[in-house]
């Protein structure tokens, strides 16, 4: 017998498209700075474009080794031989790597001549190295956030001194112990910076002084003072060589004396607030409950580091093994 006519089939959904593949996070935050031609990647511009302490030999030593065919202008093949190094480390895409080389001729290109000549590279590339990194306000305001609660506490200090019944002598060891260990963790903190970056160690180093400072609320006696001042010492240490890890790679000969600046200017607003802020909290606010909150305050400051605090001395390894 003949079979039945099967049932015409449904019509298939059609396909949706392709989801585009998902960068990596350090290419995404690389690419959401705008690659080498945002501020906050002067410092890779920089080191693409070796130009070295910024004399005039140094920058002309830098155009002639970009201008491959010596024709005394750089020209989009001569960028682009130098930035293609930079975006394959980062697994950068073809079309985000031409995407740079178009934002740094439009920045660069001041004749709209669509090339660099010799005086347009000197003049830009001196400029690019005067300018200020961004990171360095982010690390003055990581300073000034440090430095205000330290300086809340130090109203309360002969409180303190008359509460545990210490002498003058006692209370010297105890602010010595800081800096002994500051002193013995200096050096050798400097190596973990180069291992594991400088963010870890600025928002670990900021809980641990939190930590000390709120350690000071249930002080007994002179042993756990030392104890807390040792702790503040090793966390200090810490802020130190995390801090200058990122000034030191930001910044050039031409703009080291502008860039420290901030970081002075920040420590010596957080000093003078603190201290004014800690003599109106005297008057109505306990001892004990001060420290525990400008231990609260390190930790919240730690979390605003991380928020605010864009990694620019990332893990590298070190070779060294400091004492």
């Amino acid at each position: 017998a003949p079979s039945a006519p099967s049932a015409p089939s449904a019509p298939s959904a059609p396909s949706a498209p392709p989801r585009p593949a998902k960068l990596p996070k350090r290419v995404a935050s690389v690419l959401s700075r705008g690659l080498l031609v945002n501020p906050y990647n002067n410092h890779h511009l920089i080191g693409c474009l070796q130009l070295g302490m910024f004399t005039d030999k140094d920058i002309d030593a830098a155009f002639d080794r970009i201008d491959r065919d010596g024709d005394d202008k750089l020209c989009r093949d001569d960028l682009r031989a130098v930035f293609v190094e930079f975006a394959s480390k980062r697994s950068v895409p073809e079309q985000e790597l031409n995407r740079t080389i178009d934002e740094f001729l439009a920045k660069w290109d001041q004749d709209g001549s669509g090339d660099l000549c010799k005086e347009e590279f000197k003049r830009l590339a001196v400029s690019l190295g005067e300018q200020v990194h961004p990171v360095i306000y982010q690390l003055s305001a990581c300073i000034f956030l440090m430095c205000l609660p330290w300086g809340i506490i130090l109203p309360f200090e002969p409180q303190l001194v008359s509460t545990l019944g210490i002498t003058a002598a006692s209370f010297g060891v105890a602010q010595g112990a800081m800096f002994a260990t500051k002193f013995l963790v200096n050096i050798p903190i400097t190596d973990v910076v180069d291992r594991v970056g400088s963010k870890p160690i600025l928002i670990g180093g900021t809980c641990l002084l939190g930590l000390s400072m709120a350690g000071l609320s249930c002080t007994t006696a002179v042993e756990h003072l030392i104890a807390s001042r040792a702790l503040s010492g090793a966390a200090v240490a810490g802020l130190s060589a995390a801090i200058q890890a990122p000034a030191v790679a930001v910044s050039t000969p031409l703009n080291r004396a502008r860039s420290t600046a901030p970081f002075t200017q920040a420590m010596n607003a957080g000093i003078a607030l603190g201290p004014a802020i800690g003599g109106l909290l005297s008057g109505f606010v306990e001892m004990e409950a001060v420290f525990a909150g400008v231990g609260a305050s390190f930790l919240l400051t730690a979390a605003a580091v991380r928020r605010i605090y864009t990694e620019t001395a990332p893990p590298r390894g070190s070779g060294n093994s400091n004492p």
